[in-house]
């Protein structure tokens, strides 16, 4: 019986230190909130529509950025919009008059600006 106990105690011991040892070696220290986060550029952005053309063409952001997109239609007496796509979709303006879009930047890639009612009015977005 003694022997018997005596095993039993240590199997329990060598339970107990085991587990001890894997806790110990996990990772416990919390995810802070910040992890994996950086800090997000907040990016003033102007595109002008002149000649039934976006100047300029291409414009370049990175990932997440906190963009204002400052929309300048030049064009007198010519109604235009600007739209990225997935993106934002604006209001039409009738020449000359200016506005404002906020949005972040997404994902790494290419998308597509253009003039809903001028289909041949296409830009692009890079996003880095």
């Amino acid at each position: 019986m003694r022997r018997l106990f005596a095993i039993m105690f240590a199997t329990v011991a060598v339970l107990v230190a085991s587990l001890g040892a894997v806790y110990a070696s996990s990772n416990t220290t919390p995810a802070l909130a910040e992890d994996g986060v950086t800090n997000a550029a907040e990016v003033g952005v102007t595109v002008k529509a002149v000649d039934y053309a976006f100047q300029p063409s291409t414009v370049t952001l990175t990932s997440g950025d906190k963009v204002t997109l400052t929309f300048s239609n030049e064009d007198g007496g010519v109604d235009h919009n600007i739209e990225v796509s997935k993106l934002f979709t604006s209001n039409e303006c009738n020449g000359p008059c200016t506005f404002t879009v906020s949005f972040v930047a997404p994902a790494p890639g290419e998308y597509q600006i253009f003039c809903i009612t001028h289909p041949d009015m296409v830009g692009t977005l890079k996003v880095n």
